[in-house]
């Protein structure tokens, strides 16, 4: 070795000598014809987690360079919506969709006008990558068979006539399953087909052919239905095309997430209950997420196993278990039902830690408390106010923040391939979590 050379030198094999990080760093694949057996060589499968921090590096840098290119006020409101989005798949296609928008469809392409700069603020790994992504373009992928992790077999239906070829994604591919269809972006990488950046999913169609569900949602956008002009017309509209599959998804959501509550409230006879309207509770002092976390620590190390928690809640304050087990019965399954002992379990405990209370609870104003909230939920799926509207109901509690927490302790029982709860569980579960606090803050403290 050239004494010459530092000690973190690195033997070449393209160029069959020695050659320092510095030379390689800058002329790998560029201007060295790398082996794909090179352990520094960028874009090998091998080094497939290293491209995707290149690509995030480089996006960021595309970002900066489209706002700059379109300056004044287009530039001021396409940072806004960049900056205010806070959905993945939106930033990335309202991105994308910038750059096509700007350079493709007219004009001289956009990596082009940045060659002529030379490439300004971009490295060597960050060039090669962009002038790979030149050929980046849409695709209505259906999954074949996953390799493995990162790798799957895939039907591209927008083509004439597919083929299986295969893909290297930029995420996990665990949750993938075969027969899925996703409509995503890849480019030629130089090893291999990449998918990169975010994937997502169509409805399904009554034709079960996804290709015919794409056509009917870009028809609504008067968009084309031929495949080979599809394709071109989504690289300037595939943001709404994802905009509207989200719209149909809440329109969904909000129908689906009303009608458990309104079959539980219309199986039973609330009106027959006294009326607690002038029922005054204790002042309650609104706890804090630390102050819940004090309380939640003590009792979670005496009852660490989730049945002794259920349990305890049942012997302790059982006539408002049996109240809650009357209304989920037929909605919830048994698992659910435990779900929702535990969590009122953890709410008697924060509210009431030392339990049990010199009075009894009263079963019958928690039932007519939870009539009214049931009530109130319906209104405001019904009234379709959206999100915003049923957090203020969650939040319109004697103690909010314990509410809110119980809330978002249910929700993430609904998530996961193995999810307790549905959104129509959770229709139910919400206004049995406000009601329950809203009856525990009536008992005095021990």
């Amino acid at each position: 070795m050239n004494d010459k050379l530092p000690k973190s030198a690195r033997n070449c094999p393209a160029l069959s000598r020695t050659i320092t990080p510095k030379e390689c760093g800058s002329d790998r694949v560029s201007k060295i014809d790398c082996p794909d057996t090179c352990e520094f060589h960028p874009f090998t499968l091998a080094n497939a987690g290293g491209l995707t921090s290149i690509e995030e590096r480089l996006l960021k840098k595309v970002q900066k360079r489209v706002l700059d290119e379109l300056r004044g006020d287009q530039a001021r409101e396409l940072g806004r919506k960049l900056r205010e989005s806070e959905d993945e798949v939106e930033h990335f296609l309202m991105l994308l969709q910038a750059v096509h928008t700007t350079g493709e469809v007219e004009g001289p392409d956009f990596v082009d006008r940045w060659a002529k700069d030379h490439f300004e603020g971009l490295n060597n790994d960050e060039r090669t990558l962009l002038k790979a992504q030149q050929t980046q373009r849409p695709v209505l992928i259906q999954i074949q068979r996953v390799i493995d992790e990162q790798s799957m077999e895939v039907l591209d239906l927008l083509g004439a006539d597919p083929q299986p070829f295969t893909v290297v994604a930029d995420v996990e591919l665990d949750e993938a399953m075969e027969g899925d269809t996703l409509l995503g972006w890849i480019y030629d990488a130089p090893l291999f087909t990449r998918l990169s950046g975010p994937a997502f999913e169509l409805p399904e169609h009554e034709s079960s052919q996804p290709l015919e569900a794409l056509r009917e949602i870009a028809k609504t956008l008067n968009g084309p239905l031929l495949p080979d002009q599809l394709r071109l017309w989504l690289k300037t509209h595939a943001l709404e095309i994802y905009q509207t599959l989200e719209d149909v998804e809440e329109t969904d959501e909000e129908e689906e997430f009303g009608a458990g509550v309104e079959d539980v409230y219309a199986s039973f006879d609330w009106a027959d209950l006294p009326d607690f309207s002038q029922d005054l509770m204790p002042r309650q002092r609104p706890l804090g997420e630390r102050e819940i976390d004090d309380r939640l620590g003590p009792f979670l190390h005496r009852h660490k196993d989730p049945e002794q928690a259920v349990q305890w809640f049942e012997e302790t304050w059982q006539d408002i278990a049996s109240s809650v087990d009357q209304v989920t019965d037929g909605v919830l399954s048994d698992e659910g039902f435990g779900v929702v002992l535990i969590l009122l379990a953890k709410a008697a405990c924060v509210l009431h830690p030392r339990a049990p209370v010199r009075e009894d609870p009263s079963p019958v104003r928690f039932m007519w408390q939870l009539g009214r909230e049931m009530s109130e939920s319906i209104r405001i799926i019904t009234d379709e106010s959206g999100e915003e509207a049923f957090e203020q109901y969650i939040h319109d509690s004697p103690q909010p923040v314990v509410c809110q927490w119980l809330c978002g302790e249910a929700a993430s029982f609904a998530e996961g391939n193995e999810a307790v709860f549905d959104n129509e569980n959770l229709s139910v579960v919400f206004p049995i979590i406000k009601a329950a606090v809203w009856e525990m803050c009536h008992w005095p403290a021990a």
